[in-house]
This record gives structure tokens, C-alpha cells and sequence, in this order.
């Protein structure tokens, strides 16, 4: 419609320019024609010859005129047809419009979406070129990465070859050690049947029992008839003389030699140890004091070594206690020296032994022995250590009760239910003990207005059971079929979900026998 409009609009034009052109000669036509009326005559003839040239030009022109007109008519009636046309097409050319105006938005939403589209590309553009030092980065690696992989694969093949070498070494050692181990199982084994035949006939309890230390400072009884000599031998005052035994003879010696092997009687039972200062007939006849307050300067020394030598946990590490970083200083101390717990004490050992030889019980050694201080101060009173005999500590509140168990002995009948069962506790750490030593010492330190008691006491531990948990009963747990001798708590056990782990090393015991009280020490902190 818009072309056919264009094309009338065309014609109107082209019209209109034609008779402006036309009009000129028209008019000058006209403008002649009355120069010539105007003009006087010349003649009759010329007149007449020049108004007949006028009518043929006037009528030349009327004709032109005509044509002309006739193609104005023309024209006209084509333009009416075409403004009739037009008139049809307004209502379209108003369509037009709207759909003109709509593509118009259309046209700025699509520059603003392409605009949109190439921001985007734009920063897409940038992150690619970003990337481009990343990915040349990542190139790299990937090529440092093969590089590995091939280096690794080739150190693999050669640790498989080098493990397939140890292996084989290892396997060879493993052998030759399990032959060595074998060979020593069986010496142990005979060792073990000749010393449960000797122990077959050794006296009872009553009787007296000699005794000779091994090099690992244990002692082990002689049999009945060198014992039952050495009997005689003694009682006459022999200063030297010749024993034999399983076909093999020995000097004996009362007095030191240049080698000496200890040895030592039993009356009935050992004999008062040779650090209580005493001799047996005092024991018997009940003139034996039973606490002896101990005067030496250097024994005092040696107690207090003992107690800030044993803070620190078997890994070296101290508790964060109160009492983890204190300078115990032993204010007084008492040796006990009772008979009776002495004996019975060593009645227990006597049982626990004749428990493990039954059952073949080879007892199992601490893992985490006690400091050295303690140690060396164990060894100095004949603490048979390498029969799990320890010296360990034991907090008491008041010195009264210790007074107490200086009398009777330990008895984990009075004391309450622990997290290892119902039993004695005893600790290889002073901050452990400490904490028990006074009524406040969960939460306060020893001092000269609340002074803490603390005992040294040998505890024989036999077979320990290694407890990974809590214990709530009044006797440990089997172990490997028998009832084990002790529990022991090493740090780090578990106290449950929510109760936290243990930090010291502890020991219990559920015989009042088990355990011997060796010294009541007084002392404050600073």
C-alpha cells in the first residue's frame, strides 16, 4: 500500500510540473496575439495574412490547450482514483503505524538484550582471557604431573623389586630369630620343670627357707637338701663351706668374697629387711617400735627425692594439676616395721607365685614403669622389681589414717567403689597421690595449716590385667583363663563418653596382703 501511494503522489507531481510548463507559451501566445491587435494595421492583406497566422498558431494552441486539458483530466481522474485509494489505505497506514511503533519497541528490546548479550560476551571474553595463563598453568602441571607419574611408576617397580629383597631378608631373620626364640622357650621350659620340682620340695611356711639372688636380683629358693645343710651349717657358725647341687658343687661363703651371690634365710618366711635396722628375736618378742620417725638427714634426702622425682608422667610430661608443678618438702617420715603385715605380705607373694607355677603363668612386665627416682629407691630396700614387686604412693587424708594402716594394713573394704573397682589405688606419680593427701587436695596444695600424708608402699602386682575401660567390681578380671593378681590403668584409658581419659599411671589391688606400708611421709608444698 505505502508503493502505491508513493507511485499516485509520482503522477500528481509530473502532472503539475507539465502545466507549468504549458503556461508560459500560453501566456505568451496571448501576450503576441494582443501586441498584434494592439499594433496599427499594415495593410488589409498583411492584416489579414497575419490574423489568419494568428487563428491557425490560436488554433495550434487550442489544440495543444485540448490535449492538455484532456490529460489534466486524465490525470485528475487518476488522482482521484488514487486519493480514493489513499482513503482505503489510511486505515492501513494506521496499522502500519502501530505495528511500526510495536517493531520500533521490538527493535529497542532486542538492541538492549544484544547489548546485554555482547556485555556478557565481553566478559566472557575477559574470563577467557584470564584463563588463558591458567590453562597454560594447568598445561604445566599436567605435563609436570606425567612426568611424576612416570618417576613414580618407575620408583614403584624398583621398591617392588627392593620389598621383594627385605622380604625375603626379613623372612630369612624372622626365621632365624623364631628358631633362636624356640631354642629359648625350651631352656626356660627346662628351667621352669627343674624350679617346680626344687619348689616341690621346699619347707612350708613355717620353716625356714634360704635363698640366693639371680643376677636380675630375683631370689630363688634352694632346694630341701642344700637347704636343710645350710640349716646346720648356720646354727654351728660355719664361716665357709661346700654345698652340692643337682650334681654341680658351690662355695658358700657367710662372710663376702671377691664374688659374691647373695643370699639370705627365711624364718618361716623372709627375715626383718636388713633396712628396718632390727634383728628377728626384737620382732618376736614384740619389742619391735612400729613406727620408727626417721632421723637421718640423708634418708629424709632420699624421701624427698622420691616424691619431686615421680611428677612427671612415664612420657616425661607434667599433669596440670595444683600439685603438677610443687616442690613437695618432707616436713617428717616413719619407717613402719610390723611384723605381722611384714609376714602376711610375703605369705601373698608366696601364693601368687605358687599360682603362676600352677597355671604356668608367666607374669607380664609393667609397660610403663615408675620414675627413676623411684626405682633407685626401690632397689636401695630390696624391692624384688623383677618379680613385678613396685614401690608406689599411696594418699591418705589425715595422718591418723595412715596410722592406721600402719597397724592393720591396706583394706579395700572401707574404701569406696573407684573406676577400677573396689580396690586399693596406689600411683607411680606424687601429683597423683597429692591429690588424696589432704581433705582439699582436689583443689588446694599442701601447707604447714593443712599438711598432706603420703605412704611408700611395696605392692606386689603379679599378673597385672591392663584395663582399656572402667572396672566395677570388687576383684579384677581374668585373663587368658585365670584370674589375673592386679589392674593396672596406664595413661590414657578411656573413662567412659563424656568422663574424660586417664593421665596417670595406677595400680589396684583387692588383697589387703598385696601391699606392704614402707614409710608414712609428712610434707607441704610451695
Amino acid at each position: 500500500m505505502e508503493q502505491m501511494w508513493l507511485i499516485a503522489q509520482e503522477v500528481a507531481e509530473k502532472i503539475f510540473d507539465h502545466f507549468q510548463q504549458l503556461q508560459p507559451q500560453i501566456v505568451g501566445a496571448l501576450q503576441s496575439g494582443i501586441d498584434q491587435l494592439t499594433r496599427p494595421p499594415d495593410s488589409p492583406t498583411g492584416l489579414e495574412l497575419r490574423l489568419a497566422d494568428l487563428q491557425e498558431t490560436l488554433l495550434a494552441r487550442d489544440n495543444e490547450l485540448a490535449i492538455s486539458r484532456k490529460q489534466i483530466q486524465d490525470l485528475q481522474m487518476k488522482l482521484a482514483r488514487k486519493e480514493n485509494e489513499k482513503a482505503a489505505l489510511m486505515p492501513l497506514r494506521s496499522r502500519v503505524s502501530s505495528l511500526e511503533f510495536k517493531l520500533l519497541e521490538k527493535d529497542a528490546e532486542g538492541i538492549s538484550q544484544i547489548q546485554d548479550l555482547q556485555m556478557k560476551l565481553a566478559r566472557e571474553e575477559n574470563a577467557r582471557a584470564a584463563l588463558v595463563p591458567l590453562q597454560s598453568r594447568v598445561d604445566f602441571l599436567e605435563f609436570k604431573l606425567l612426568q611424576k607419574e612416570g618417576e613414580i611408576v618407575a620408583a614403584q617397580q624398583g621398591l617392588h623389586g627392593k620389598l621383594e629383597r627385605m622380604e625375603t631378608e626379613k623372612l630369612q631373620s624372622c626365621m632365624a630369630q623364631i628358631s633362636h626364640l624356640e631354642k629359648q622357650l625350651a631352656q626356660k621350659e627346662s628351667e621352669r620343670v627343674l624350679m617346680a620340682q626344687r619348689f616341690a620340695t621346699q619347707p612350708q611356711v613355717d620353716g625356714e627357707t634360704w635363698q640366693y639372688q639371680t643376677s636380675r636380683g630375683k631370689w630363688i629358693s634352694f632346694p630341701e637338701p642344700a637347704n636343710k645343710e645350710l640349716i646346720v651349717k648356720a646354727r654351728e657358725n660355719h664361716d665357709a663351706f661346700q654345698i652340692v647341687i643337682d650334681e654341680r658343687t658351690y662355695d658358700i661363703e657367710f662372710k663376702k668374697g671377691k664374688k659374691e651371690v647373695k643370699i639370705r634365710c627365711f624364718v618361716g618366711l623372709p627375715s626383718l629387711p636388713l633396712h628396718w635396722n632390727a634383728r628377728l628375736h626384737q620382732g618376736l618378742s614384740g619389742n619391735l617400735m612400729l613406727l620408727k620417725k626417721v632421723t637421718g638427714k640423708r634418708t629424709l634426702e632420699r624421701l624427698a627425692e622420691v616424691l619431686n622425682g615421680s611428677r612427671a608422667r612415664h612420657d616425661g610430661t607434667v599433669c596440670k594439676c595444683v600439685h603438677g608443678s610443687s616442690n613437695f618438702i618432707v616436713t617428717e617420715a616413719y619407717q613402719v616395721r610390723n611384723l605381722h603385715l611384714w609376714r602376711r605380705y610375703h605369705r601373698c607373694i608366696r601364693s601368687i607365685c605358687d599360682k603362676h607355677r600352677q597355671y604356668g603363668i608367666s607374669p607380664e612386665h609393667i609397660r610403663h614403669p615408675p620414675s627413676k627416682a623411684l626405682i633407685d629407691f626401690a632397689t636401695d630396700i630390696d624391692v624384688d622389681q623383677a618379680s613385678n614387686e613396685l614401690l608406689l604412693l599411696h594418699g591418705t587424708p589425715h595422718f591418723d589414717v595412715a596410722k592406721v594402716i600402719a597397724t592393720e594394713g591396706f583394706d579395700h573394704r572401707v574404701a569406696g567403689n573407684g573406676l577400677y573397682g573396689q580396690g586399693t589405688y596406689f600411683a607411680a606419680q606424687t601429683c597423683k597421690a597429692a591429690q588424696y593427701a589432704t581433705v582439699h587436695g582436689m583443689s588446694l596444695k599442701a601447707s604447714t595449716q593443712l599438711v598432706g600424708t603420703m605412704l611408700l608402699a611395696r605392692v606386689a602386682i603379679g599378673d597385672p590385667f591392663y584395663t582399656q575401660s572402667e572396672w566395677h567390681f570388687s576383684r579384677p578380671p581374668e585373663k587368658n583363663g585365670v584370674r589375673a593378681d592386679s589392674i593396672i590403668a596406664r595413661p590414657g584409658t578411656s573413662h567412659g563418653p563424656s568422663a574424660g581419659r586417664q593421665n596417670h599411671l595406677e595400680v589396684v589391688t583387692f588383697d589387703p596382703a598385696q601391699a606392704y606400708p614402707e614409710f608414712i611421709v609428712n610434707f607441704v608444698e610451695k
